[in-house]
């Protein structure tokens, strides 16, 4: 077997390379090599193209999720994969959570039957050991368009950041942008793209934060010494955009447990009404999973449903800072409908997901700010992060010198440069451009 581990960055422990190789040997397979190599911005393409380990970890995920479901039903596994591949974003993202969520109930001693294109009811049977069946249904709330909004015009003031940065002549500036609720039009946007060079260099000279229009505030600063000094060579710099949710989110996670309910109505004269129903239902990493089970909640209390409880499932990238690692997290949590009675217990809590990469959490986890020693949680928040510092290191003759590669925070990397005195080279690590997972956006 071709070894596809190589040359790529991975946390697994090298007793498990032979698994790991064949989980990912499993992708090539089912979607084609020669497929996968292309460059049409399709995200498993992104994926396989990159060799940071959390691209690895994306990709062992993926395969153990395909081994996983060819063995349940591998016609449907094929019909989904082919979805995959195709160029409709909700189709994609579609497919990849059926494999990755239904895969999560086949082993441990459930089993998982996916059901067929004309089942719009749910969209799996989970067989627990004790011959209970359980009707699931997967519902995907993944990033809205008002987070994509948050990065795109990310990505546009920071272009503006580091052009101002460049032509001042500045480096190792650190810049956050904050707004005092969701912009409601895009005129906001654009008066803070227009302000934005002007409150540079006013927060940088007063060293205080500098209001925009009554609507933003700009911090700007310099970045910490311990990583001066700076190259020349190129533009340190990191920059931070924090927007609060829009208030619409409520309303976008209501929607969906509505149509699952509404399906599970629909087709309840196939079942009994004793068959144990619920809906997993996929949590972006920005949203907070403590509001979503408060809004869940109370649902159940104001509606009458036939649902016996929701799953809500959140997979994140975290990481520890001052273990200096990253990992693939897990949160799951059920919550069962208070309405509906069993006489030995609700079902819901013999089902136990499992799944190969990552480490389950029992606490969600936390979208925080820090400055090094103190953290601030950012609850509520979108948030858009880039940066790229460059040290340089200056190697005396006939002498080495240390450099320090270092995935810093999501989206902030530091790089080192050295002066051998007759030029320069630059080492850059092997990291993800940001601590977001590429099959669940």
């Amino acid at each position: 077997m071709k070894d596809y581990l190589i040359g790529r960055n991975t946390p697994f422990p090298a007793e498990g390379h032979a698994e790991v190789n064949g989980k990912l040997a499993t992708v090539a397979s089912c979607f084609d090599e020669r497929w996968l190599q292309l460059k049409e911005g399709h995200p498993l393409q992104d994926l396989w193209g990159r060799d940071d380990e959390l691209s690895t970890v994306e990709l062992a995920w993926l395969g153990d999720a395909i081994q996983r479901m060819n063995t349940s039903n591998s016609t449907w596994t094929a019909r989904e994969i082919k979805k995959v591949k195709t160029s409709d974003p909700n189709n994609r993202v579609g497919a990849l959570f059926e494999i990755l969520g239904l895969s999560a109930f086949q082993g441990g001693g459930q089993t998982v039957r996916p059901m067929g294109k004309n089942n719009p009811g749910y969209d799996g049977i989970v067989d627990l050991p004790d011959k209970t069946e359980i009707h699931l249904s997967l519902k995907n709330y993944g990033t809205r368009s008002y987070e994509r909004d948050v990065r795109k015009y990310g990505r546009l003031l920071e272009e503006g950041i580091t052009k101002h940065l460049r032509e001042s002549h500045q480096t190792g500036i650190g810049v956050r942008v904050m707004a005092q609720a969701y912009p409601p039009s895009a005129t906001h946007w654009r008066d803070i793209e227009k302000e934005l060079e002007a409150a540079i260099t006013q927060a940088l000279t007063q060293n205080m934060p500098v209001p925009v229009k009554e609507f933003w505030q700009v911090r700007a600063f310099s970045l910490p010494d311990n990583f001066k000094p700076w190259s020349s060579k190129y533009l340190s710099y990191q920059f931070m955009l924090i927007v609060p949710h829009h208030p619409n989110e409520l309303k976008n996670i209501i929607d969906k447990l509505d149509e699952a309910c509404a399906n599970f109505r629909a087709q309840a004269n196939k079942s009994s009404p004793s068959t144990p129903r619920v809906v997993l239902i996929r949590v972006p990493a920005s949203a907070s999973t403590e509001l979503c089970r408060d809004w869940v909640t109370d649902y159940f209390l104001q509606r009458n449903e036939l649902l016996d409880g929701i799953i809500l499932y959140q997979p994140t990238v975290i990481r520890d800072q001052r273990a200096g690692t990253t990992s693939l997290a897990h949160y799951v949590i059920t919550i069962e409908n208070p309405k509906r009675t069993w006489a030995n217990g609700n079902p819901l809590r013999k089902v136990q997901p499992n799944v190969f990469v990552g480490v389950p959490i029992r606490k969600p986890s936390m979208l925080m700010i820090t400055d090094g020693d103190t953290q601030f949680p950012l609850r509520g928040m979108y948030v858009y992060q880039h940066g790229d510092l460059y040290t340089l290191h200056k190697v005396a003759p006939k002498a080495g010198a240390t450099g320090h590669l270092r995935n810093l925070a999501s989206g902030i990397r530091l790089h080192a440069v050295f002066d051998m005195g007759d030029g320069e080279f630059t080492l850059q690590g092997k990291f993800p451009p940001a601590d977001e997972l590429l099959l669940l956006p």
